[in-house]
């Protein structure tokens, strides 16, 4: 038996044997661990960011196979093996991770819904978004993301998708929103297989560590 640990009794929880345990100082913190991971093996359809992901899904032309969210929930376009949607969840309500690689439909305009992921702390856009007017609402739905410390937009270096406006985004490159740029946590973009133009604005040399 664990140090800190003392059996008080076994019960079946959803398909799961469950060994309580009365528990020292020792024990809590496993303890603690151990529950939280139980507990967001699924996260629920009420749950907001769970169905932020699938909206987002949806928007990008997945298709609807599931009507809740795991941990870590990818959802695959079953005609594209290199295109998918995968989101990682720390808890019930948080994203921390979003990637977004070779959707079905790439998107010309950045849904709201994203800019309400707070915990994001890293986000890849594969070929997600296409157009000259897309970069910078990207950029400042990170606003609110008070530990986001990366954007990767990078396209595929194949010239099939690289050469093809619809799938790469085009124009100047925004400066970086003043939130970000102080960000002491925000200090990687990628950005190369676009078709960007122009020169970078002076506060990524400020802001950014790798680039």
């Amino acid at each position: 038996m664990y140090r800190g640990y003392r059996l008080v009794g076994m019960a079946s929880l959803g398909g799961y044997r469950v060994v309580f345990y009365r528990v020292g100082i020792c024990g809590l913190l496993a303890t603690l661990v151990f529950a939280m991971s139980l507990r967001i093996r699924m996260v629920g359809v009420g749950s907001f960011s769970s169905q932020t992901i699938l909206a987002l899904a949806s928007a990008f032309g997945f298709p609807a196979t599931t009507s809740y969210c795991n941990q870590k929930t990818t959802i695959n376009n079953p005609n594209d093996p290199t295109s998918f949607i995968s989101a990682q969840f720390c808890n019930m309500d948080f994203v921390f991770r979003l990637t977004v690689q070779n959707p079905p439909s790439p998107l010309s305009q950045v849904p709201e819904s994203i800019a309400s992921l707070t915990s994001l702390e890293i986000a890849r856009f594969h070929n997600a978004f296409y157009g000259p007017k897309a970069f910078d609402p990207l950029l400042s739905s990170f606003q609110n993301a008070k530990f986001f410390k990366a954007l990767n937009v990078t396209g595929s270096p194949d010239p099939k998708i690289s050469k093809d406006p619809s799938r790469v985004l085009s124009g100047s490159i925004p400066a970086i929103p003043p939130v970000l740029a102080a960000s002491t946590y925000f200090t990687r973009m990628g950005l190369s297989n676009n078709n960007f133009s122009g020169m970078l604005p002076g506060n990524y040399g400020d802001a950014l560590l790798q680039l």
